[in-house]
């Protein structure tokens, strides 16, 4: 056993001796008192933390509406931040990179005025080691302490007795979750002596306290605690059942769905319901450092910006905070005993020797990286103009289809022409095909592309970590038996090892000449142009597929970079073998001739005696440099005649 692990169990024998003899004794029992938050984190009964930043605490009596706490250096602070928001009327929000919304102070008379004693959901923009965990597991610490306070929690909120309260932290995955803001918030509370008295069971993954009540009563078996803090899994069902007293999610605007794991959206919608029985008390921390402008942390970021036509606050109960890594260590130096005070009338902060990371770090790094730096340190959302798709786009190609939710194919119907596109795997990377087929109902202008099937073969369903190629064949086979697609389309790595062996397999079935075998063209400007067109094609509504978590996941982060169209290289999505396979397909299927003819009936025709100005993105343009490239013939190989006009070759 480790001298930290001994350590540990010496500690959980000495608290459960004294409890015993506390309750042989028949020790108090009393609910602790709530001090303010100043208090509760200096305090030497309390977290008695060693090193709080000015700006923590600043943003700490924000966040618990302790107005009557802050000082001069606060409202100078605060100040600053209210100026790096503008309300923006056209978008209907406050929009800034920095700071906090002007009109906090009317948010907190209106959550003074429910009443409550917190805002209800914090959502923390901030640079990567900014704090901004550490501060949530502080909040959550004194939150818990509030339902102590109470005595009989349960009782008090008209719940059955014995039914536990629970603070879940969720991350990206349970192993994340545990090792950030749970790790934090279990420290603390397993060594504030606050907390001592009521403190069940403390492990790795959990924290277990008894309530008052409990105390008075003598009740001994922990799995009866009345409260439990513990990391979960990003799933919906984890947030089901439990009556939650808060909700951390830590590292909110990377939770993707990955496996069992699912998105932000989902776990967020599932588990919000479990605070509806503390009404007024419940309260939300949603913490990360940014990314793109997509999924539920953003959008909570979005609603607690956002306000109504009259300017006042669309959701006032949500405060957002948007702050650089370094900026909450800012003014450490104005820390000790001639140093700012902590309160009015309070005792000045203890002293600090450094920052935890100074602007200085910070500054390194844009000159190495600005791009990089400017949304892991400073806390700036990624530019939404490098997507190929809006989140818009691609919802529509996953709504329903004339009226109808569309599901993967199982029967095939051979009248309607599939066409099967392949992206063999790189090494470690998934394999991916898309089935598709043509669609034309009567009185349609154009044809839709509707997918049948989407096909992955991840390496972490195989043993040994690499798609086993001998698997995929034989899966391959069964499909093209079954559906006999007209075309197969395949992508140039490993394309000739797979050619040979399914062209086999089409010969001895005798479907040569019914299957198409296809050598797919991948130059960067051939695949940048099929996604223009994928994207006009979507634009048009004439592209439809089941929901299929990875395609669309794929389809949402591809971003478009310069001349060329790829997954991001950080981040929860960082594959495209599907939604390469998609644009593929469907581009085959579709071709660019519905999106061209689109634009011509929608284009507004001029002349002009340049073609210069014109985008290369623009699908006419695109179609008549196609048409002319075809029609081109190589210099010295052309012969005139003067029968009636004609050029040979």
């Amino acid at each position: 056993m480790s001298p930290v692990s001994a350590a540990r169990l010496a500690s959980l024998e000495r608290r459960a001796e004294a409890l015993r003899s506390s309750r042989a004794a028949g020790g108090p029992a009393a609910a602790p008192v709530v001090p303010d938050i100043i208090e509760f984190c200096l305090g030497a009964d309390y977290l008695n933390m060693g090193a709080l930043y000015p700006r923590q605490a600043t943003l700490l009596k924000v966040m618990t509406l302790q107005v009557e706490l802050l000082t001069d250096f606060d409202a100078l602070v605060i100040e600053e931040w209210r100026s790096g928001f503008d309300l923006d009327a056209e978008e209907g929000r406050y929009v800034g990179r920095y700071g906090i919304a002007p009109d906090v102070y009317d948010r907190i008379d209106w959550c003074l005025g429910v009443p409550r004693r917190m805002f209800k959901e914090l959502v923390f923009v901030g640079g990567r080691r900014g704090g901004k965990t550490y501060l949530c597991a502080v909040l959550a610490a004194y939150q818990l302490l509030h339902f102590l306070s109470l005595g009989h929690p349960q009782g008090h909120f008209g719940l059955p007795p014995n039914k536990r309260l629970m603070l879940p932290i969720y991350a990206g995955n349970r192993q994340q979750a545990k090792a950030n803001m749970f790790l934090d918030l279990r420290n603390l509370v397993e060594a504030a002596p606050v907390f001592e008295p009521f403190l069940a069971d403390v492990l790795v993954d959990r924290v277990r306290l008894w309530s008052p009540r409990q105390l008075a009563d003598k009740v001994t078996d922990t799995e009866l605690a009345a409260f439990e803090i513990a990391p979960k899994e990003a799933t919906p069902l984890a947030g089901r059942g439990p009556a939650s007293i808060a909700l951390g999610f830590d590292e909110m605007a990377w939770m993707a769905n990955r496996g069992s794991n699912r998105s932000a959206e989902e776990v967020y919608d599932s588990a919000s319901p479990s605070l509806h029985q503390f009404a007024g008390d419940e309260v939300t921390f949603c913490a990360s450092s940014p990314w793109q402008q997509i999924g539920q942390f953003h959008e909570n970021y979005v609603n607690g910006l956002s306000v109504e036509t009259d300017g006042s606050a669309r959701f006032p109960g949500s405060l957002v905070v948007q702050l650089p890594s370094a900026e909450l260590y800012r003014d450490w130096h104005l820390t000790g005993p001639d140093g700012l005070e902590s309160k009015p009338g309070g005792p000045t902060f203890p002293r600090l020797e450094r920052p935890i990371i100074s602007e200085e770090q910070v500054a390194e790094e844009y000159r190495k990286d600005p791009r990089q730096a400017a949304v892991e340190l400073g806390a700036e959302w990624a530019a939404t103009q490098d997507a190929l798709l809006s989140a818009a786009q691609v919802q529509k190609v996953f709504a329903l289809h004339r009226g109808e939710r569309l599901e993967e194919s199982n029967a095939p119907l051979l009248r309607h022409g599939y066409r099967l596109h392949l992206d063999p795997a790189k090494f470690r990377d998934n394999f991916a095909g898309v089935l598709a087929h043509r669609d034309k109902a009567d009185g349609e202008t154009d044809a839709h592309a509707v997918v049948d099937k989407f096909m992955v073969w991840s390496p972490k369903d195989f043993d040994d970590g690499e798609v086993n190629f001998r698997v995929v064949l034989a899966d391959l086979c069964d499909l093209i038996d079954r559906y006999q697609p007209r075309v197969i389309t395949i992508d140039q790595y490993e394309r000739e090892y797979f050619m040979e062996h399914l062209q086999e397999h089409i010969n001895l079935q005798g479907l040569r000449g019914r299957v198409t075998l296809s050598r797919y063209k991948t130059t960067a400007g051939d695949k940048f142009a099929r996604a223009l067109t994928f994207r006009r094609l979507v634009q048009l509504d004439l592209v439809h597929a089941p929901m299929h978590r990875l395609a669309f996941d794929e389809l949402t982060f591809l971003q478009r970079i310069g001349n060329k169209v790829e997954a991001p290289t950080s981040g929860p999505v960082k594959t495209d073998d599907i939604a390469d396979s998609i644009i593929a397909v469907v581009t085959d299927l579709l071709g660019a001739g519905a999106a061209t003819r689109e634009a011509l009936r929608s284009a507004q025709m001029h002349a002009t005696s340049s073609f210069q100005g014109i985008p290369t993105d623009n699908p006419i343009a695109q179609a008549f440099s196609a048409a002319g490239n075809r029609g081109r013939i190589p210099r010295g190989t052309m012969k005139m005649t003067q029968q009636r006009g004609r050029r040979y070759r």
